[in-house]
């Protein structure tokens, strides 16, 4: 539903790209995928969502670096994620190279 409304109202030019609604929805988002995935999800949906959770910081990031807190603090926390996001690349790469041992 949150995908929903940020994909209507980005795509309709209902509302500017960085406006607060916008943000606030991906703001919302990003947990919301994170809830939303199962514990036994596989290495590709994990990655997947770390990928759509990335993209959705880093557009928050490019507006709030400019009308927020410093941007070190953004570049921090979009630092943490793409390390989380690597990190699940390298264990799906692992998972399909174990698969093509058995």
């Amino acid at each position: 539903m949150l995908r929903d409304l940020l994909q209507s109202y980005s795509t309709r030019r209902k509302l500017h790209p960085n406006h607060f609604l916008l943000v606030a929805l991906r703001e919302k988002l990003i947990p919301a995928l994170k809830m939303a995935q199962s514990a036994d999800a596989s290495a590709s949906d994990v990655r997947a969502r770390l990928e759509e959770q990335v993209k959705l910081f880093g557009e928050i990031k490019n507006v709030m670096v400019k009308v927020d807190q410093p941007p070190d603090v953004w570049e921090d926390a979009m630092g943490q994620l793409e390390r989380e996001l690597e990190k699940a690349k390298q264990l799906e790469k692992d998972g399909v190279v174990e698969q093509e041992q058995k």
